[in-house]
C-alpha cells in the first residue's frame, strides 16, 4: 500500500470503530453475564444492533489491500458482513457452551478496540518520519484511473521467464481491450511496482480502465458462484441429503456457465463500447480468455477509486458530462467488485471453519 493509503484506513479506522466496538463491547458483556450467572439478560437487543452496525460498515470504501491489511493484523474477520456471520455464530453456539461463546466474543471486541492505537501508532510513526497523508508516490491525471495487477498463486512471478510470459500476456490483454476504447498497450502506463507478490501499479483513461473492472466484476462473480456451489454441496452432504445426481447437476451447471465466461465478458464490453470493429475480434477474445486464465490462476486486479467528480452528471455539460459519467461508471463497478470480494471472504471464512 502507498502512504497515503495507509492514512485512509487509520482514518476509515478511527471513523467506524468506536461505535462497532462499543456494540461488540455490549454484546461481550452479555454473554459473560449469562456464562456465570442464573438469572439470564436477554441477547436480543445487543445482537440485532451489533450485527446491523457491522453489516452497515462502509466496507466497499476499502481497496482491496486495504482489506488484506485488516486480516494481517487479525481484525478483518470481525467486521463488515463477515463480523455479522462471526457473530450470529457465535451466539447460537452460546446455548450449547456458554464459556467459549463469551470468550470468543471478548477475543473478537478485544482486537477491533486494539487495533485502534495499532494503527493510530503507525500513523504517528509515519507523521514523525516525515510522511503526510496528501503524499502520493504516483501522479494520476484527472482524466485517469489506477489498477493494480497482483501477480499472485499460480500467477506469481518467480523468475524471468515468468516475467516474460506475463508481460506478453499482459501486452496482449491491453492491446485487445484497448481496441473498445482506441488506445493500445503505450497508453497503460506503468507507475510503480512493489515486492511480496508482485504488484505492478498501472494506469490509463477512465474509459480503459473502466473495461478492466467489468472484466474483474464478472470473474469475481464466478468465483464467488464456485464457492457457493461448493459450500451448498457440503452442507447437503452434512445434512445427508445429498446424492451424486444432485452434485453432477450442480457442477454441470456451474461449468457451463464458466464455459460461457468467455463469450459473456466479450459481448459485455462490445455492448460497453457501443460499436466494435469486426477485424480486432480476434484480439479482444485473446485478451479476454488471457485475463480470465490469470485470475483463475490466482491473479487479482485491484482499482483505487476515482474522486467523485466535482460536478454531478446531471449537472455537468459536454465533455465534463461524459467525464463525469465516466467517474460515476467506474466508481459503480469497483464497489461491487468489494461487495463481492467481501461475500467471497465470507464463504472462504465458512470453508475454513468447516474444514477445522
Amino acid at each position: 500500500m502507498e502512504v497515503a493509503e495507509i492514512f485512509d484506513l487509520v482514518d476509515w479506522y478511527r471513523r467506524n470503530e468506536p461505535q462497532v466496538g462499543k456494540q461488540y463491547q455490549n454484546l461481550q458483556n452479555v454473554l459473560q453475564h449469562n456464562a456465570t450467572q442464573n438469572q439470564k439478560q436477554p441477547v436480543r437487543e445487543p445482537l440485532q444492533d451489533l450485527v446491523e452496525g457491522l453489516k452497515s460498515l462502509p466496507m466497499t470504501e476499502l481497496n482491496l489491500q486495504q482489506v488484506a491489511q485488516l486480516d494481517k493484523i487479525g481484525v478483518g474477520q470481525y467486521l463488515g458482513i463477515r463480523g455479522a456471520e462471526f457473530v450470529e455464530r457465535v451466539v447460537t453456539e452460546a446455548g450449547y457452551d456458554p464459556a467459549t461463546s463469551a470468550s470468543e466474543m471478548k477475543t473478537a471486541a478485544d482486537q477491533v478496540t486494539n487495533v485502534t492505537s495499532m494503527l493510530e501508532s503507525l500513523a504517528s510513526a509515519l507523521r514523525a518520519a516525515g510522511f503526510y497523508a496528501d503524499q502520493t508516490e504516483e501522479e494520476i491525471n484527472e482524466s485517469s484511473a489506477m489498477a493494480r495487477i497482483q501477480f499472485r498463486q499460480d500467477a506469481s512471478i518467480g523468475n524471468i521467464a515468468d516475467m516474460k510470459k506475463w508481460s506478453a500476456d499482459w501486452n496482449d490483454i491491453a492491446r485487445g481491450i484497448g481496441h473498445l476504447v482506441g488506445e493500445t498497450p503505450h497508453d497503460m502506463k506503468v507507475v510503480g511496482a512493489s515486492k511480496g507478490s508482485l504488484i505492478v501499479c498501472v494506469t490509463g483513461s477512465m474509459a480503459l480502465i473502466s473495461a478492466f473492472a467489468f472484466m474483474s466484476k464478472k470473474v469475481s462473480g464466478i468465483v464467488l458462484d464456485v464457492l457457493k456451489v461448493q459450500t451448498v454441496i457440503e452442507d447437503l452432504r452434512h445434512k445427508r441429503i445429498s446424492n451424486e445426481i444432485i452434485e453432477r447437476s450442480m457442477r454441470d451447471d456451474l461449468k457451463k456457465r464458466e464455459g460461457a465466461l468467455v463469450d459473456d465478458i466479450i459481448a459485455g464490453l462490445k455492448d460497453r463500447a457501443g460499436g466494435f470493429a469486426e477485424e480486432h475480434d480476434a484480439h479482444l477474445k485473446t485478451a479476454v480468455k488471457k485475463y480470465v486464465d490469470f485470475s483463475k490462476k490466482g491473479g487479482e486486479v485491484d482499482y483505487l477509486k476515482p474522486p467523485e467528480p466535482e460536478n454531478d452528471e446531471e449537472e455537468a455539460d459536454g465533455p465534463e458530462q461524459a467525464e463525469a459519467h465516466l467517474i460515476g461508471e467506474l466508481r459503480d463497478l469497483i464497489s461491487e467488485i468489494r461487495l463481492i470480494k467481501g461475500e467471497t471472504l465470507l464463504l472462504e471464512d465458512q470453508v475454513a471453519g468447516d474444514a477445522q
